[in-house]
């Protein structure tokens, strides 16, 4: 079960990442810490999608 999710969770990425990386830029958060600190600039779902897509 756990290699079943690790193989759609890096699928995921790797989807993500090429979609990022058709636009220009990749950047993976660290840790969840940093990805907090990033929710708590945006404040919201649609202002961070637009700050993913912005960056």
């Amino acid at each position: 079960m756990c290699q079943l999710k690790l193989v759609e969770v890096l699928g995921q990425l790797k989807t993500a990442v090429g979609l990022t990386e058709a636009v220009g830029y990749t950047r993976l958060a660290a840790s969840e810490d940093e990805l907090d600190r990033v929710t708590v600039l945006v404040r919201d779902g649609s202002r961070y999608a637009i700050k993913i897509a912005h960056y």
